[in-house]
């Protein structure tokens, strides 16, 4: 299971245990699709980060080594 998918099925559970104990099943479906959320945007912004350090590291490369 990839490390985004275990995120996401953490949070899946605990929301789940956390609805079960408060009695409100309804709310439970609204924040698995907060986790779902969170866990794209985590994805987006790990891609964005390893692009942006990526050219970063091969614009100084390009830049020091002339």
């Amino acid at each position: 299971m990839s490390p985004t998918a275990d995120t996401q099925e953490k949070w899946r559970q605990y929301y789940e245990v956390a609805a079960a104990k408060s009695g409100d099943r309804d709310a439970s479906g609204e924040m698995i699709q907060k986790a779902e959320s969170r866990a794209f945007w985590q994805t987006c912004f790990m891609i964005g980060s390893t692009v942006f350090l990526g050219g970063m590291t091969t614009f100084f490369y390009k830049v020091l080594s002339h």
